[in-house]
């Protein structure tokens, strides 16, 4: 009796056998790595610590129209720039004709006195020039009517 020659086929079988599980096994260890990478992520993010809380909470945005009482030309938008660059939200300027304002005034439009106060105390305007004459349908906290006593003011006051 003569040995079986094993046949091509079968001799070729166990490699290709292996290569496709070797390959399903990268696969799988593809997939676990992705999977601990997304869960690495968020156990991280989970113990980074809360922010802290801020001290206090920032100040409300004042919204502001200047308008300018004492016919200087370019006098309001002076002041917007100063006021924006405070912080504070500028809507408007214009003229208050027929100019003849002689202190700056700041009235409280509606954002109540602590707003008008801070745009006050921003432009260096004394607190008894601080008035209350709501106004809800102009969307305004404060207004500013510039006066010839503009000179007085912290925009115009040498460094």
């Amino acid at each position: 009796m003569a040995a079986r020659k094993p046949s091509r086929k079968s001799a070729k079988s166990p490699r290709w056998k292996r290569w496709s599980l070797n390959l399903a096994l990268a696969a799988a260890l593809g997939v676990l790595a992705v999977l601990a990478y997304a869960l690495g992520g968020r156990l991280l993010e989970q113990r980074r610590p809360a922010p802290a809380p801020a001290s206090a909470a920032p100040a409300p945005v004042v919204q502001v129209e200047v308008v300018n009482g004492c016919g200087v030309p370019g006098l309001a938008a002076d002041v917007r720039s100063y006021l924006r660059a405070a912080g504070f939200d500028v809507v408007g300027v214009g003229d208050a004709r027929p100019y003849r304002q002689k202190q700056t005034l700041v009235i409280d439009r509606g954002g109540g006195p602590e707003a008008a106060r801070r745009v006050a105390a921003a432009l260096g305007v004394a607190s008894e020039r601080v008035q209350h004459e709501p106004r809800p349908e102009e969307y305004l906290d404060a207004s500013v009517v510039l006066g010839m006593d503009y000179k007085t003011l912290k925009p115009f006051m040498p460094e």
